[in-house]
This record gives C-alpha cells, structure tokens and sequence, in this order.
C-alpha cells in the first residue's frame, strides 16, 4: 500500500450495486456529470480544499503568535469577519424590535 493511497478517493466504478434503481441513478448521474464536465472526483476535490483550507487557516505555531509573524489576510477571511459582524448586528436589533433599521445599516457596512 502506498503511504498517501488515503488521500486520494478510491474508484468508485469497482462498487457492485446490485440493485437495478442504484444503477439507474449512478447511470444518470455519470451522464448528467459527463454532458456537463464535472470529473468524478469533484466532490472529494471540494471537500479536500475547504478541509485543508480550514486547517491552514486555524493552525498557527507559538512563535508567530508571539512574533506576529505570518500575517496574512484575504479578502475570504474579511468577508467571513464583516458578516460574522453584521449578522450579530441584525440579531441584536431583531432583538429590539428594530429590523426596520438593518436595511439602513447595509450599506455602511
């Protein structure tokens, strides 16, 4: 067994399905993936990025906590902060009462 054989997905045409309504939709799945490009592994691809996306971006080593070293920002990680922002903002004024007034704060946000 190779060591990175767990990360990558397994072949999933090697499945015996037996039942005759699984291999209809699988059927129409491939085709629905094929006529539109998508390759098999898109899935796995997708959750593998936003995982190791996840993982870059908590991780950080006592060193450059200390040092403030490795800063970086991205224009995800603002978008993330505003709207984390603005939806405790729009919960606090539904709180009060006042959803009326979050349509005046959208574009000062």
């Amino acid at each position: 067994m190779q060591s990175n054989a767990a990360l990558r997905p397994g072949n999933a045409s090697n499945v015996a399905v037996h039942d005759p309504l699984v291999r209809g939709m699988i059927w129409l799945l491939n085709k629905a993936a094929a006529a539109l490009g998508l390759r098999d592994t898109l899935f796995y691809d997708v959750l593998y990025s936003v995982f190791y996306e996840i993982e870059n971006n908590i991780v950080c080593d006592l060193e450059a906590v200390q040092t403030c070293s490795k800063w970086t920002v991205s224009m995800g990680h603002g978008l993330v902060v505003v709207f984390v922002y603005f939806f405790v903002f729009i919960v606090l004024l539904s709180a009060f009462k006042l959803e009326t007034f979050s349509m005046f704060v959208v574009p000062f946000l």
